[in-house]
């Protein structure tokens, strides 16, 4: 059934068309804004475990952190609680032939048991997914901004999303999960408990509470028999993945009002995180070889030169930046040798 949705699914790809995008960060600015890159580590079967725990294999990673904007985005209209709120984080990825495995911890003292209805309004962590295959992956960054350039025109963003964010093709998508373990999934992604080759495969979490806020870890089982072979050869593939943490809180002068995700931060800078859920090519790459999938081109070229301390497992506020000789703020991620 997968296979033949697939084929419908390519067919109408020709259809898709270029208009200015209606949610995606302006290519009218002075020069080039890129995705980040995180390397990650590859696991052996059985190496990591999903129960919240920080697993020494994550540590030869990238230590993934929400990017220090000057203004935080807020939600929420009520000003008196924008302090109380606070949602950084700190993460860490990595692979085996099963799946994608991610493991993070929030900062957040508003915990607020009433607030939690369904993993998707209040204090949570979302993860986007873009793991579109050569063949119908979207331009790279690069020919975009080339485009705009040629012609003022974009990429139909929106099209493309329908197209190949349909439910369980684990192309295009999302999922979320709070403290209680409560799953909300959607597009490609959801729904979370019938993803994989098998029909028993599903996303999979964990999370504990700890000091000074709350923990998690996930797994999220690889698409078909293909992608876990080419990590059994070591082989990269196209996988994108952005982060969006949430914090809700409330005060007692609101009554019976909801302060629902008042607090959210992003791996990336805030115009570029807001806009993941509408425009995939702005997630990170993830990176787990140098050995690059015959056709697969990437629209990300990251700073990889410099070493990074990830023994440091608090929370990091401030994040690495760059910025560019044109004035535009870069996000440089590091490697580990």
């Amino acid at each position: 059934m997968k296979k033949s949705i697939i084929a419908i699914v390519l067919a109408v790809a020709t259809l898709v068309t270029f208009i200015i995008p209606a949610s995606a960060w302006s290519w009218k600015e002075e020069g080039e804004w890129q995705v980040a890159t995180y390397w990650i580590p590859i696991a052996k079967d059985g190496e990591i475990k999903v129960d919240a725990e920080l697993e020494a294999k994550y540590l030869e990673g990238d230590k993934v952190e929400s990017y220090p904007d000057e203004t935080p985005y807020r939600r929420s209209g009520y000003e008196a609680v924008w302090d109380a709120a606070d949602a950084n984080f700190f993460s860490y990825c990595a692979v085996d032939t099963t799946g994608l495995y991610i493991y993070f911890e929030i900062k957040d003292t508003t915990i607020f048991e009433t607030l939690d209805a369904d993993a998707n309004t209040g204090d949570m962590m979302q993860f986007y997914l873009d793991w579109t295959t050569p063949d119908i992956m979207h331009p790279s960054h690069d020919q975009m901004n080339n485009l705009y350039k040629l012609d003022g025109t974009g990429f139909d963003m929106a099209s493309y999303r329908t197209m190949y964010g349909v439910s369980g093709l684990q192309y295009l998508g999302w999922f979320s999960f709070d403290y209680k373990n409560v799953i909300a999934s959607a597009w490609g992604f959801g729904p979370h408990t019938a993803l994989g080759p098998e029909a028993t495969d599903s996303i999979t979490v964990a999370s504990k509470l700890i000091e000074g806020g709350w923990a998690g870890e996930c797994h999220v089982p690889w698409r078909d028999e293909e992608q876990k072979q080419q990590i059994a050869d070591g082989l990269q593939f196209h996988c994108g993945l952005g982060w969006q943490s949430a914090d809700d809180t409330d005060i007692d002068s609101l009554v019976d009002e909801k302060e629902m995700s008042v607090g959210i931060t992003f791996d990336q800078r805030r115009e570029i995180g807001l806009s993941y859920y509408a425009w995939y090519p702005s997630v990170g790459d993830l990176r787990w070889s140098e050995t690059w999938a015959e056709g697969y081109e990437t629209g990300s070229t990251g700073d990889t030169s410099e070493t990074v301390d990830t023994a440091d497992t608090v929370i990091a506020v401030v994040a690495a930046l760059a910025v560019a000789g044109t004035g535009v703020v870069l996000f440089a991620k590091k490697r580990e040798n």
